[in-house]
């Protein structure tokens, strides 16, 4: 093969990214004109020639800022700002809700706050950084979307399929295999996974996300959504219980915030927030079981040992933004594994990032091994799950392809990679699978 030489034009685009890797650095950390003097400006361009938060989001989400700043948790008047959100509801008549809207409110950074150094030192003080509690990235926003949005009218068109397959820019790596079944998305989708669980046979729809940064939108939506079960519980929804997790414990903080701004809007009793890091080991195992025992125990629901497979873990699993982390995949699958119900649903909302989603989901099919038993996942990847997210992708890239918007699908366009646990998670035999895997890479 010919070796790749450095004309003096890459040698140079190489020094400036390099410089822009550390101006925005130090922007991140002095964000303030009076300290940074005369380079501020320069810097500013900087950031925004090169930051990958130049392009905006696809912003699926009715999204307003009530407050210049947030007072709950302490927080600093100069550090946050709250918001609210809000998705329209259009369920079926046997449901009976009467609500048009669901609404939370969340308490978000502000674009101007700086990032103090121990922030940055994060991943040495608790095991992981601090890089989902910076924003409220845009993958949350569109898996909330298009788990609150209508489960009708998104069927794939063949044609639309193959456009995108197709697209160089959305798909660098040509090993990604798209479904053509219908993604499972849409919120009676999702209020099918509730099973009876209730002594009185009631159903309940146990959802657990992984990850949830800031602001956990898609378990803030549900768990508002939720609230009508509580209010009214002759109607035909299910009870939604809901656990948001991270690893981080500023980012549990953040969500505790966000469930106490929502609670103006209405109760929200049926959520909490947990800190959890994704362990493929003993402990991760145990910690894993207790999370399952701890949901199984509120609001009444049947705690039997014998308790079959189908009864135990959640039904849905939420994860947005997170296979990017290449070191975690084996604890992030086994911790799906250990979680999930089986016949439940893990719905991952995940840009490419380099061969990152590629490399998780070869970690997913090595649980998929020769088993008399059969697989533990079944495994759909999509392309094409929200009408409004292929159209502002393709418009975005008729006009000049992102480039004046910063727009690069590879890093910006999520895919859904849908994972349903087909039978039960043997501890002995997957997690070594996982585990070895990796060790083998």
């Amino acid at each position: 093969q010919p070796t790749l030489k450095l004309t003096p034009d890459v040698s140079s685009l190489n020094s400036t990214r390099a410089k822009a890797r550390w101006a925005i650095l130090r922007h991140a950390i002095l964000k303030d004109k009076k300290t940074l003097g005369k380079k501020f400006d320069e810097q500013d361009r900087i950031v925004n020639d090169f930051s990958i938060h130049k392009f905006p989001g696809f912003n699926l989400l009715k999204r307003i800022l009530v407050d210049s700043h947030d007072d709950s948790v302490d927080a600093r008047p100069t550090e946050y700002e709250l918001i609210e959100y809000e998705v329209p509801l259009s369920l079926d008549e046997k449901y009976d809700v009467n609500e048009t809207c669901v609404r939370i409110r969340t308490r978000e950074r502000r674009e101007c706050s700086k990032v103090c150094i121990k922030e940055l030192m994060s991943h040495i003080h608790y095991g992981v950084d601090n890089t989902g509690n910076t924003k409220v990235w845009d993958c949350s926003n569109v898996i909330a979307a298009s788990i609150m949005g209508k489960t009708a009218g998104l069927r794939i068109e063949k044609s639309e399929l193959e456009d995108n397959t197709n697209d160089s820019h959305l798909l660098v790596q040509k090993t990604l295999q798209f479904s053509s079944k219908t993604p499972f998305v849409g919120l009676e989708n999702v209020l099918s996974l509730a099973i009876p669980r209730m002594r009185d046979g009631g159903k309940v729809l146990k959802v657990a996300e992984l990850g949830g940064g800031m602001a956990a939108l898609p378990s803030l939506f549900l768990a508002s959504l939720g609230c009508c079960a509580l209010n009214e519980p002759n109607k035909a929804l299910p009870f939604i219980d809901v656990t948001i997790t991270d690893g981080h414990p500023n980012a549990v903080e953040s969500n505790e915030a966000c469930i106490n701004n929502s609670k103006q809007l209405g109760t929200m009793n049926n959520v909490r927030c947990k800190t959890m890091l994704w362990k493929a080991n003993a402990e991760g195992a145990s910690e894993c079981n207790s999370l399952r025992q701890e949901s199984m125990l509120r609001h009444g629901v049947s705690t039997s040992k014998n308790c079959p497979e189908f009864e135990l873990g959640f039904d849905l699993i939420v994860v947005s933004d997170c296979t990017h982390f290449t070191n975690f995949h084996a604890d992030l699958g086994v911790t799906i594994g250990r979680l999930l119900r089986v016949g439940g649903l893990c719905l991952l909302c995940q840009p490419c990032r380099g061969m990152s989603l590629n490399k998780f989901i070869d970690l997913v099919e090595a649980l998929n091994r020769e088993e008399s038993d059969g697989p533990l996942f079944q495994v759909d990847l999509h392309n094409n799950y929200h009408p409004a997210l292929s159209k502002q992708h393709k418009r975005i890239m008729q006009v000049d392809g992102g480039r004046s918007c910063g727009y690069n699908p590879n890093i910006h366009y999520p895919l859904l990679l849908i994972i349903k646990k087909m039978r039960a998670y043997k501890e002995s035999e997957d997690t070594v699978a996982a585990l070895q895997h990796v060790k083998n890479l």
